[in-house]
């Protein structure tokens, strides 16, 4: 931030994690400041009524609300009650690490989000804005997590909340700290937007790679045939096509009883849940099972350089594909896959390219879970493994390329979000003095 100026006095906020601030700043508990929770949801609502409700899983920091659910006031869920409105903030209270923080604007008359936020409501003689973006500070963000109970589900009361200190100037100055602000995050979220779209293009450019490869061969002048499989479409003259159950051994795995400690502590069999299969090419173990575990589960040996499929998980998860470079065992949510005569690698990058497919064996709509059956009945081509191997170098080679790429953009995003969230708490605290900027300066 050394490209601003800082504010020419400051003075003690008497608040060891403010720390100083600018001298005519103003230090008080939050809840002198704005109100929380004014509105809720009657009871009496009627039963068709049409709401837009708002869930914690939702909303992030940086895009604010993602997406809303239009549900009927009958089927929503007891915890969409509490009523918003422009100029408001929704602060998450349970899960706090999860930053779920946004600012309400443009926001239909029929909005109602989870009791898991604190509805934060400025009073008239202040800006909303300016104190949005002090909720977006990371120190404001670090002291709600730190005043928060819990381990695996941290929460905070929102009469607690408003119970934190605050320095602010007065409205005028409120307003053009927010001005900067709302410039530059916009410049920064363009930014961000772009880099994501990059990796978007770069995942689609990723997977027709991959099925490029595994259904036409790295080969394109040889002859090609119909395959008979709507999955395969037209395929190499030489390739044939034929079930996975007829070349595979499969079986799902198990888990332990978590609630005996004994299964779990000091374990030394290696043991994956669902959301291994994001790492792809699978390197590390979720955790460890014990020995005992292991006899006492239906847990069971995975050899090396199989490939697993996820049977369910949450968002993505189900249907994904991964290959194992070690032996393991695995939950029941997912299936192993053995390949004796045929290369595992191959059929890796195989069932990648047929994510879609897989998911929708469960149900036309992808929500049910798959099961062993369904997998058996998935087509797969086959022709000489020697051809198998070079396709699965080949996309070894080419797919890392890409994911080097991908990580590159990634890392640019976080730099990118960090000085978001630098630039923000820098302002807020008047650790910068943007006073003398207009709103489209620095």
């Amino acid at each position: 931030m050394s490209k601003y100026s800082a504010y020419p006095v400051y003075k003690d906020s008497g608040v060891e994690w403010l720390g100083e601030v600018p001298e005519h700043w103003e230090v008080r508990r939050l809840k002198f400041t704005v109100s929380h929770n004014d509105e809720t949801l009657p009871e009496n609502t009627p039963e068709d009524e049409i709401l837009e409700y708002v869930d914690i899983s939702s909303v992030n920091l940086v895009e604010g609300i993602t997406k809303t659910e239009q549900l009927s006031f009958e089927k929503a869920p007891s915890r969409a009650r509490r009523l918003v409105k422009n100029g408001d903030t929704i602060i998450s209270t349970v899960r706090t690490y999860l930053k779920a923080i946004a600012f309400i604007e443009n926001a239909p008359d029929n909005l109602v989000v989870s009791t898991g936020f604190a509805v934060i409501r400025p009073s008239n003689n202040v800006n909303a804005k300016f104190f949005a973006y002090f909720f977006q500070g990371q120190f404001f963000i670090d002291k709600v997590v730190a005043n928060s109970i819990g381990v695996s589900y941290p929460a905070i009361n929102a009469s607690d909340l408003v119970c934190i200190p605050v320095s602010y100037p007065e409205q005028k100055e409120q307003q053009q700290i927010a001005a900067f602000l709302d410039n530059k995050t916009a410049h920064l979220d363009t930014l961000i937007e772009k880099k994501q779209q990059m990796i978007g293009l770069l995942n689609e450019k990723r997977i027709a790679l991959i099925t490029q490869a595994v259904t036409k061969g790295l080969d394109l002048s040889v002859p090609m045939k119909d395959s008979g499989v709507e999955w395969l479409g037209n395929v190499p003259e030489h390739w044939d096509t034929v079930s996975l159950r007829w070349i595979s051994k499969r079986y799902s795995g198990g888990t332990p009883d978590k609630s005996n400690d004994d299964y779990w502590y000091e374990g030394t069999i290696p043991w994956l849940n669902s959301g291994a299969v994001n790492q792809q090419v699978i390197t590390e173990p979720s955790t460890h099972i014990t020995e005992e575990a292991f006899k006492n589960s239906s847990a069971k040996w995975i050899p090396e350089n199989s490939v697993l499929i996820a049977l369910a998980g949450q968002g993505k998860t189900k249907g994904m594909a991964a290959y194992t470079t070690f032996p393991t065992t695995c939950n029941q949510s997912m299936a192993a896959i053995i390949f004796e005569k045929y290369n595992s690698k191959f059929m890796f990058w195989w069932l990648t390219s047929q994510y879609k497919n897989i998911r929708g064996l469960a149900s036309d709509d992808g929500r049910d879970g798959l099961n062993l059956e369904m997998l058996g009945s998935i087509p797969c081509p086959i022709f000489d493994e020697k051809e198998q191997q070079q396709i699965a170098n080949f996309l070894d080679r080419e797919t890392a390329k890409i994911d080097r790429m991908i990580n590159t953009i990634q890392s640019a995003i976080a730099k990118l979000q960090e000085y978001r969230t630098a630039l923000i708490t820098a302002a807020v605290t008047g650790k910068i003095d943007v006073r003398t900027l207009t709103p489209y300066e620095g």
